[in-house]
């Protein structure tokens, strides 16, 4: 949406989003936002409870293209290969990420 929202709230469906089929459910209980414009302005809309200190999360882009322009498709795919093979859990997930050298 607009330069420099990132800075209040982060992606909260990438990587996960790249094995879709995978992590689906959970990226959806994840996200705790989205973007609404009203007039000339852009908001951030809670679409369920947010607890105090919890990470405001909305997904950047539908179809994950906001990636593309900051990662090559090799590091997609390999982060992808990663996600693919790790446990089901975004932990399981994470600590696959960590491991990985890009």
């Amino acid at each position: 949406h607009e330069i420099g929202l990132g800075i209040y709230a982060n992606d909260g469906t990438f990587p996960f989003n790249l094995v879709g089929e995978k992590f689906s459910r959970s990226v959806t209980e994840r996200i705790n936002c989205k973007f609404s414009k009203r007039n000339n302005e852009v908001w951030l809309k809670s679409t369920r409870p947010i607890h105090a200190n919890e990470e405001l999360l909305v997904s950047y882009t539908p179809d994950g293209s906001y990636w593309t322009s900051l990662f090559t498709q090799d590091q997609l795919d390999k982060i992808k290969d990663a996600l693919a093979k790790c446990g089901p859990t975004l932990k399981d997930a994470e600590d696959c990420i960590l491991l990985l050298k890009i």
